[in-house]
């Protein structure tokens, strides 16, 4: 030992000549010498704290001298060196509030030591009522009968320390322990005490690794959605059908498969029979619903049915007429022998009329001039300039479907539709008009007469429903318009085509433009290198396709899988492409997928799962939660050290689990 190293260990050396060493060299040798000197001054100890060292604050909390509240702090961390400081019990003995005035972190840090004196679990059950304190105390081996007795008598039945104390090995009242092995088994498979995180939930079923007797703890809505899905087994949906027992529930599994356009055929035709009005008003705006559903549907009394019907991008001109048939304009423009004189035209839709105009130029009119115009819209294929003059640009979205869907509407009417459902700041103030200013696009790619300008910005857009119907419609109506719709289509060809070169897919991917990315994206002979570009591409449909793509590397299923501004959707696809390729890489992203500040049934699932890495078991194996001990225990993966261990943990249901016996047998 260096002769500094000896002076700064002397206690003999002087608080400033202390002071002098303690700062003398940079690796902090010296300084962590000093820490575990008896001599050292308290402002000292207080002052090296800042240093972050580790070895060097474990030295202070050892030291007697050290500040109360900086022992406390640094107790947090050094739990078994705060309690054999020799100062320790001497505070204990001055201060009997002592545990109520140290922090959190410090008490529960002492009280989950596996060798902390008994009498400490004792006086942390009489001194403190928070909640997470008592589960520490219930939770632990050494945990006295009379403390669990306290925790049982301050608690509901409802508490999880409650849980924990009557479950502890040391609690020994025999016939209380047999009463509550069904609601333990009702805790375990209904998540007692965890936090649900509905999308994480959903998102660990679609991966295929959420076990099916878990089903019935799920939130309603969250199996709700799991049952309307047409993907689900039928062995599942009569699993979740037997947890929806009221009228409510059923209705609202209904209504999901009823607006569902993957819904079978079959199911929708007989959701119609319902005599449920919204049913009805969910099924009328189903693109998939059948034509003669929709006709069907066009005759019913209900305004908002008929309304969703017309609002169908599927509907037809003939179906049109049967939905508009009792209204007064409907009557005039149907009529033989009405006089179809704009002017006469216009002085019936505009009767009575109101507008209002916005900042940005746009006007509504009152909901009857609206409903008009749409009507006529909708019935008249033939409409003079002057009623187009009269619509202007509007901002209902009634008028706009109308606009969009019509085969004279003017150019700058077109342009102005575009327009109007990109405009991402309304969407800040209003999230439902996305739904709606997707259908209105939609119709816009659909319409022959749309300029191909607008056609071509159709195919950079969000929605895949979009850009599929302006690709027909260019291949239909504009495949010889100009070079540039050739050069296009040309190259859409070769996107498509699994028998282009990987040179020519990179070379199209390299051009950004979403609709041809996203087939390139799509296309099997697509190259790693192209696909790890386009994994960074700002459309969601092209991301989501590089994560189903055979030949998206490791790396780029890892970066999309923890994309955290990606959906919800594109993460969960190269996950589950991701456990395919390399199981133990899918392991290390969903435990960080899984993490949260409080235990949660997400983590408690994926702590049931053999994907599990060792080191996430190991750390839930020191859970304060036995929810979380008793998934270590039943996990096949988890290693034999950490099993043996568990073995003699304080819950005879996590002891039952890990020596392989079922909940009876505890």
């Amino acid at each position: 030992m260096s002769n500094l190293l000896l002076e700064a260990s002397d206690i003999n050396t002087t608080p400033e000549r202390l002071k002098e060493l303690a700062y003398k060299d940079t690796n902090f040798e010296l300084a962590r010498a000093v820490a575990l000197n008896p001599s050292a001054p308290p402002d000292l100890l207080e002052a090296l704290v800042y240093l972050e060292d580790e070895e060097l604050c474990r030295n202070i909390a050892t030291n007697p001298n050290t500040p109360v509240d900086i022992l406390f702090e640094v107790g947090a961390e050094f739990p078994r060196e705060l309690i054999n400081n020799p100062v320790f019990p001497l505070l204990l003995l001055e201060n009997s509030s002592l545990f109520l005035n140290m922090p959190f972190s410090t008490i529960a840090s002492i009280l989950s030591l596996d060798d902390v004196p008994e009498a400490y679990l004792m006086k942390a059950v009489e001194d403190y009522e928070d909640d997470e304190v008592l589960s520490i105390v219930a939770n632990h081996v050494k945990a006295p009968e009379e403390a669990l007795n306290k925790i049982i008598n301050c608690s509901n039945q409802e508490d999880e320390e409650y849980f924990a104390a009557i479950l502890n090995v040391n609690y020994n009242n025999i016939n209380a322990i047999e009463g509550w092995k069904n609601l333990v088994d009702k805790a375990i498979h209904y998540f007692y005490f965890l936090r649900h995180i509905p999308e994480k939930e959903l998102f660990l079923y679609n991966l295929g690794i959420f076990p099916e007797k878990f089903l019935p703890g799920l939130y309603e809505k969250t199996r709700i959605s799991i049952a309307a899905n047409p993907k689900t087994p039928k062995h599942i949906k009569n699993i979740i059908n037997k947890t929806l027992v009221d009228k409510l529930s059923k209705k609202e599994l209904k209504l999901a498969k009823a607006g569902n356009p993957d819904t079978p055929i079959n199911t929708l035709i007989q959701l119609s029979n319902s005599p449920l009005i919204y049913i009805k008003e969910t099924l009328a705006e189903n693109p998939s619903i059948p034509i003669h559903v929709l006709e069907k549907l066009a005759h019913h009394t209900n305004a908002l049915i008929v309304a969703g019907v017309c609002d169908n991008y599927n509907v037809t001109d003939s179906i049109l007429k049967i939905a508009y048939q009792h209204e007064e304009i409907a009557k005039i423009i149907t009529s033989k022998d009405s006089n179809k004189n704009p002017v006469d035209i216009l002085s019936v839709i505009l009767k009575n009329h109101s507008t209002h105009e916005f900042t940005d130029g746009c006007i509504d009119f009152d909901s009857i001039t609206s409903q008009n115009f749409c009507i006529y819209l909708s019935l008249e294929k033939d409409v003079p300039n002057e009623i187009f003059q009269a619509i202007g640009t509007v901002s209902n979205i009634n008028l706009l479907i109308a606009l969009a869907r019509h085969p004279k509407t003017p150019v700058h009417l077109f342009e102005h539709v575009y327009k109007r459902t990109k405009d991402k700041t309304e969407f800040n103030y209003f999230p439902h008009l996305r739904k709606y200013y997707n259908k209105i696009r939609i119709f816009l790619s659909k319409n022959p007469q749309t300029p191909i300008h607008i056609l071509f910005k159709l195919l950079q857009d969000d929605c895949c429903k979009v850009r599929g119907a302006a690709i027909h419609n260019i291949q239909t109506n504009f495949a010889s318009y100009n070079q540039n719709v050739v050069e296009f289509l040309r190259e859409l060809e070769q996107a498509n085509n699994p028998k282009s070169s990987p040179d020519t897919l990179l070379t199209i991917a390299n051009d950004r433009n979403v609709s041809l990315c996203f087939a390139v994206a799509q296309n099997p002979n697509t190259p790693a290198s192209a696909l790890d570009k386009l994994a960074f591409h700002k459309s969601r449909d092209v991301r989501l396709a590089v994560t189903n793509n055979p030949n998206t590397t490791v790396d780029t299923l890892v970066f999309l899988s923890k994309k955290r501004k990606g959906c919800f959707h594109i993460r969960q696809s190269a996950v589950k492409a991701l456990i395919d390729k390399d199981p133990k890489r899918a392991g290390a992203v969903l435990a960080e997928f899984v993490n949260s500040p409080d235990p949660s049934v997400p983590r408690f699932i994926f702590l049931l799962h053999e994907l599990a890495p060792v080191e996430f078991l190991e750390k839930h194996a020191n859970s304060i939660w036995w929810l979380e001990r008793y998934a270590v225990a039943q996990n096949n993966s988890t290693p034999i050290h950490i099993r043996n261990k568990l073995k003699n943990d304080a819950n005879r249901i996590v002891r039952a689990a890990a020596c392989g016996r079922n909940i009876g047998a505890f």
